[in-house]
Order: C-alpha cells, then sequence, then structure tokens
C-alpha cells in the first residue's frame, strides 16, 4: 500500500510531462513565420548596355542601358537563404513578404512573427512591446544615406544647397530621410523639405530639375542605371548607422536561435553563397548581433525629428 501513493504520483506526473510534449512537438511542427519589412531593398539590378547604330557611317551611334530581365527578385533571393537555413538546423520556416509597413509593424506589435528582418527603428518598437531579440546584422555594412544634385551643379558643399529645398521621401524612410535629417540637425543645418511619396519621384524630381537636391539610400542611387548615376552626383553623405536587424521573438527555443545564428555566420565562409549574400545586400555576410548594436537608433526621438520639420510647397502640379 506504501508504494502505490507514490506510484500513482509518478504516473500523474508522466501523464503532465506527455501531454507538455505533445503539446510542444505540436506547437514545434509549425513553421517559423519570417516576415521581411517592405523596406528590405531587393537585389541590385543588372544593366546591359545597347548601342544603336554602332556600325552605321551615316547615322549618329546612340548608347543605352536595358534592365536585364531575370528572376533575381527580392522573394527568390531570400527563399534562397530560407532554403539553406532549414538545410542546415533542420526548422521549417516561411517567408511571409507584407505588402505594407502598416500590415508589417501591426503584425511586429502583435508578436504574429517568429523570426523579422526590418530598420533599426522598427526593432527598437518590437523590443519594447513583444521583447524581441537581436540575432544577426550585417558585417561592416553600415546604412548611410545621401544628398545628390545634378552633374551640373555647381554646388560642392551642403553650404551652397541650404537655402534650396531638399526632396525627401516622405518621414518614415529610415536611410533616405529619418538619418539624413537627423545628421543634418546635428550639423546645425535647418534645410526645407519638399516631400515626395517615394524614393523614385525624388530621383525623378532631381532629374527633371523640379527640386536642385534630393536625399535617398545608398541601394536607391546604385540602382539607377549608368547613364542617370552619370547624370547625378554624391554632394554628401550620412556617417554609417547600424545595418537592419534580424531578430526573433521571444517564444524562440534558444536552441533554434543558435543553429539560425550559426547557418547565417557561416553564409560567408562558403564561396557559393557569395552571390547569395550579394542580393541579400550583406557581402561581408552577417554576424552575431547584441541587443546594444542599435544604440545610434535608440537615439533618435523621431516625435521631436518629425514636428521640427519645416516643410516646403511641391513644385510640381
Amino acid at each position: 500500500m506504501r508504494l502505490g501513493k507514490p506510484t500513482h504520483r509518478f504516473l500523474l506526473i508522466w501523464t503532465h510531462l506527455a501531454s507538455l510534449l505533445f503539446l510542444t512537438a505540436t506547437v514545434a511542427a509549425e513553421p517559423l513565420r519570417f516576415a521581411l519589412a517592405p523596406s528590405i531593398p531587393s537585389p541590385m539590378p543588372q544593366y546591359e548596355k545597347v548601342v544603336e547604330n554602332a556600325d552605321s557611317k551615316v547615322r549618329k551611334s546612340i548608347t543605352r542601358y536595358e534592365k536585364k530581365i531575370d528572376d533575381r527578385s527580392r522573394a527568390r533571393a531570400w527563399e534562397g537563404a530560407i532554403s539553406h537555413l532549414e538545410e542546415q538546423t533542420k526548422l521549417d520556416i516561411e517567408l511571409l513578404l507584407p505588402k505594407s509597413q502598416l500590415e508589417f509593424e501591426r503584425n511586429l506589435a502583435l508578436g504574429n512573427y517568429e523570426l523579422a528582418y526590418m530598420t533599426p527603428i522598427q526593432f527598437i518598437a518590437a523590443q519594447s512591446s513583444q521583447q524581441y531579440q537581436a540575432l544577426v546584422k550585417r558585417k561592416a555594412e553600415p546604412l548611410r544615406g545621401l544628398i545628390l544634385v545634378q552633374k551640373s551643379d555647381k554646388a560642392t558643399t551642403l553650404r551652397d544647397i541650404e537655402n534650396d529645398n531638399l526632396g525627401l521621401p516622405g518621414l518614415l524612410h529610415y536611410s533616405a530621410s529619418i538619418l539624413p535629417r537627423l545628421s543634418l540637425q546635428r550639423l546645425g543645418f535647418d534645410l526645407s523639405y519638399t516631400l515626395y511619396e517615394s524614393q523614385e519621384k525624388v530621383l525623378n524630381a532631381l532629374l527633371k530639375g523640379d527640386v536642385r537636391s534630393g536625399s535617398v539610400s545608398q541601394y536607391s542611387y546604385f540602382s539607377l542605371s549608368p547613364k542617370q548615376q552619370s547624370e547625378l552626383k554624391i554632394l554628401w553623405e550620412t556617417p554609417g548607422f547600424s545595418a537592419y536587424t534580424m531578430a526573433a521573438h521571444p517564444r524562440m527555443p534558444f536552441y533554434s536561435i543558435n543553429k539560425l545564428q550559426r547557418a547565417l555566420v557561416n553564409l560567408s565562409k562558403k564561396p557559393e553563397f557569395k552571390s547569395l549574400l550579394e542580393d541579400l545586400h550583406a557581402l561581408n555576410g552577417f554576424e552575431i548581433a547584441r541587443d546594444k548594436d542599435w544604440h545610434d537608433a535608440r537615439q533618435i526621438d523621431l516625435d521631436k525629428l518629425n514636428h521640427q520639420i519645416r516643410l516646403a510647397p511641391r513644385t510640381e502640379p
């Protein structure tokens, strides 16, 4: 009789543990949802030089650049990365591509993603609301914004454009709007800004002469065709700021996080993944990140930065 009670207790404990194991296995069977912020850039486009009338002795030859049509899309690049991660970690990962920043940030705030790749500002908000943990970041590749003018413009310093309007792609683009405005403010420049819907609209306005200078990200400038780049020049660039963040929700098990970190860091050690890393804009690969790596982004007071902005009227209808 004395043995009966401990045995009964043991059976109860074992039944409870078995239930927990079944529950854990059921949860683990669900794929890990990995979302990309819509602002994460696509692979750099490739251009092919085309010369018309090259052999003609009568007609003038014309040089133009055509964008190569291929399948190097953002989705395909990250699907390739995820395929490798699944192979190395034995984890099931589902790639999600939210259609808008609002959709992405809403799901992030609700903790609907196990994994996410995002801007530093988004990471800080996600960490505050859901305790997301930084996993990796690009190695030795900080984010920068660029201020461009036309090639023929005589401006050589920021002082030359301080009385003109600077074209800006909205208020929330991290590299092309937040970083330039923050850096200019720290230097004591109080420029006025003309807002456009996107970086493409800023570049179009700049090339047409609707605005004297424009602010864009490095990616946006270097994704232009060689002809378009030849019509512009970089007047100024911001200091480097901490790169995009790949982060995990706290419900992710430690061993899964550890395996993902190792697999991502090891990508740069294998020559066959060089082109993949180029498409992911991580030329030097990834390195393990710590939350403190984004100390610079934590110093940004976005409300204050946006409140102090001086807006100028649009020059186009």
